[in-house]
C-alpha cells in the first residue's frame, strides 16, 4: 500500500490547472497542507502491482479473419499518428518489394505508424499470409495499456521540469516542457512496444517474436519458433571494416539455448514478461516510493530511476539483437548493461565497480539466478538454469585461456601484487579483468600507471564473445526479481541449489 508523500505546487500562475489534473488526469488523491505544499497518494492503482499492459490473443493460422478479429484495435485506437514523411510512401513501398520476412515486418511496423488508425486491419492482413508461411505456429496479440500509465509517465516528466526549471511555464504546454531527458528513454512514454521487444530476444541469436507501436498499445506477433538474426558472413558489407579490438566476432557453432523450445512456452514467456513488465512500470509509475527521510518527493531520483530501468533495457537489446557486430561494440554494451545494473542495486558513485564485480562472481550471482529463475513458467526453469551454469563456465573457461600460462593454477591466476606473486581466486579474477577491460574505454594512459597494472598485464584483454549473453542474462534474472533489485535484497541469500 502506498503512502502519501509531500510534494511542491507550482505558483498558479505558471500552472493554473496542475492542482486539477492531480485529481483528475493523474489519479491522486490530494490533501492540501497549505503553502503551496500538498500529499498526494496513488487513488487508483494502490495495490503493488498494476495491470498496465494486457495482451489479448487475436488470431493464429487457423483463425477465421472477420471484422470482429479486430475489433480491440477500434476499441483501443491509436492516441498518436505521426505525420507522413514525404517520402514515406516510397519507403514502404521499397520494404514491401523486398519480399523477406524482416522487410515485411519492417514495412508493417512503419505502416501502422503513419497510417489512419481505419486502414490497420487491412495492413496487417496483407502481411499475415507470409508470417503465417515462416511461422506456422505464430499469434497475433492486441497488448493494451490503461491510460493512467502513460498519464503518470507525464507527472514525472511534468514534475521533474518544475523541479529542475521552476522558471518553466505550464500555461502553453510547449513541448520544453518534456523535453529534459527525453531521448534517453526507451519507450518516451509511450512507445511500450519497445519495452515489449526484449523478451523476444531472449533466446539469441534468434528472435522469437516482434512488437510494433500501436501507440500507447501495442501490436505483436509471437513467432511460436525461432527467426536466426544471423547472415552467412560478411553479415554485410560494414562488417569487412570491423575492428580486431578483443578480436574479432566469429559465429557461435551452435547455440542451444533456445533448441527445442515450443510454441506453448513461448507463449508462457511473453505472458510472463507482460506480467513483469507491469511490476517494472509499476513502479516506475508510482511517485510515493521515491522520497526522502523527510517525506518530500524526489522526481530527479525518481526520473533517474525509470531512465536507468529503460536504458538497461536498451542496452540489452543491443546486445541480443546483434550477434554479429564488432566484439568491442557488442562488449561495450555489454558493460554499460551491468554499470546500470549495478546503480540499480543500490552502489552509488563511491562504490562504482563493486556491484560489477559481484554480478560477474560465478559463486556469488548463480544462486541468486536460479532464485530468479523460480518466477519463470515452470517449463523453462530449467532451461534457464542450466544456460546461467553453462554461460559462466564457458566465460571463464575463455577468460583464463588468455591468461598467461606461467601464471594459472588450477583455480586461480597468480597477480603481482608487492612485489610478490598472489594467486587470485577465479571468482575474484575474471569479475575484476572484465572490470579493468571495461575502464580502458576511458583509454589507457592512466591504467596503465595505476593498481590495475599488475592485474591486466596478466591477460591479452581478449574477453570472450560469450560475456555480452551472459550480461544479457543478468539483465533477464534482475527484471525477473525486479522487487528484490527495488528493495535492495538482491544479495541476500538464496536457498543452496
Amino acid at each position: 500500500m502506498s503512502v502519501a508523500v509531500n510534494i511542491t505546487l507550482p505558483p498558479i500562475m505558471r500552472a493554473p490547472n496542475w492542482r486539477a489534473a492531480l485529481e483528475e488526469h493523474f489519479a491522486f488523491d490530494v490533501t492540501h497542507t497549505g503553502c503551496n505544499r500538498a500529499l498526494i497518494r496513488p487513488r487508483i492503482g494502490t495495490e503493488s502491482t498494476v495491470e498496465y499492459l494486457k495482451a489479448t490473443r487475436l488470431c493464429d493460422r487457423g483463425t477465421k479473419i472477420t471484422p470482429a478479429t479486430w475489433e480491440l484495435l477500434r476499441q483501443f485506437p491509436m492516441t498518436i499518428t505521426p505525420p507522413q514523411h514525404s517520402r514515406t510512401a516510397g519507403e514502404l513501398k521499397r520494404r514491401a518489394e523486398r519480399g523477406d520476412v524482416e522487410a515485411g515486418l519492417s514495412a508493417l511496423s512503419l505502416a501502422l505508424l503513419v497510417s489512419p488508425a481505419s486502414d490497420a486491419p487491412a495492413l496487417i492482413e496483407a502481411q499475415l499470409p507470409g508470417v503465417f508461411a515462416t511461422f506456422p505456429e505464430a499469434s497475433l496479440y492486441h497488448v493494451g495499456t490503461d491510460p493512467l500509465l502513460p498519464a503518470r509517465l507525464a507527472f514525472l516528466r511534468l514534475s521533474f521540469a518544475l523541479a529542475t526549471a521552476p522558471d518553466v511555464d505550464l500555461t502553453g504546454m510547449l513541448h520544453d516542457q518534456v523535453r529534459p531527458l527525453a531521448a534517453q528513454s526507451l519507450t518516451n512514454g509511450f512507445h511500450f512496444s519497445e519495452a515489449i521487444k526484449a523478451i523476444f530476444l531472449a533466446f539469441s541469436p534468434t528472435a522469437t517474436g516482434f512488437s510494433m507501436s500501436w501507440v500507447p498499445h501495442a501490436i505483436v506477433i509471437d513467432f511460436g519458433g525461432r527467426m536466426d538474426l544471423r547472415r552467412e558472413p560478411p553479415a554485410s558489407r560494414s562488417s569487412l571494416y570491423d575492428p580486431r579490438v578483443f578480436g574479432l566476432t566469429v559465429d557461435s557453432p551452435g547455440v542451444t539455448f533456445g533448441s527445442g523450445v515450443t510454441p506453448g512456452q513461448l507463449n508462457s514467456l511473453l505472458a510472463w514478461w507482460i506480467r513483469r513488465l507491469n511490476v517494472i512500470y509499476s513502479l516506475a509509475s508510482d511517485p510515493t516510493r521515491f522520497s526522502n527521510a523527510q517525506n518530500e518527493y524526489q522526481p530527479a531520483r525518481h526520473m533517474g530511476w525509470y531512465l536507468t530501468v529503460e536504458r538497461l533495457l536498451a542496452d540489452f537489446l543491443i546486445v541480443n539483437a546483434y550477434p554479429q557486430a564488432p566484439l568491442l561494440a557488442r562488449l561495450q554494451a555489454a558493460f554499460d548493461l551491468l554499470d546500470k545494473a549495478e546503480a540499480l542495486l543500490g552502489y552509488g558513485q563511491q562504490q562504482t565497480g563493486k556491484g560489477f564485480e559481484r554480478l560477474l562472481n560465478r559463486t556469488e550471482m548463480l544462486p541468486r539466478m536460479f532464485r530468479s529463475w523460480q518466477r519463470l513458467p515452470v517449463q523453462l526453469r530449467g532451461r534457464f538454469n542450466a544456460h546461467s551454469r553453462a554461460l559462466f563456465d564457458q566465460v571463464y573457461e575463455e577468460v583464463v585461456e588468455h591468461a598467461l600460462q606461467q601464471r594459472r593454477t588450477a583455480h586461480a591466476v597468480k597477480v603481482r601484487s608487492a612485489s610478490r606473486l598472489t594467486a587470485l581466486p577465479m571468482d575474484s579474477y575474471v569479475p575484476q579483468l572484465a572490470r579493468a577491460v571495461r575502464n580502458s574505454s576511458h583509454g589507457l594512459l592512466d591504467q596503465l600507471t595505476s593498481k590495475d597494472l599488475d592485474l591486466v598485464a596478466t591477460h591479452d584483454a581478449a574477453l570472450p564473445a560469450c560475456l555480452a549473453d551472459l550480461a544479457a542474462l543478468i539483465g533477464i534474472a534482475l527484471f525477473a526479481d525486479v522487487e528484490r533489485v527495488v528493495d535492495r535484497t538482491w544479495w541476500d541469500s538464496p536457498n543452496a541449489r
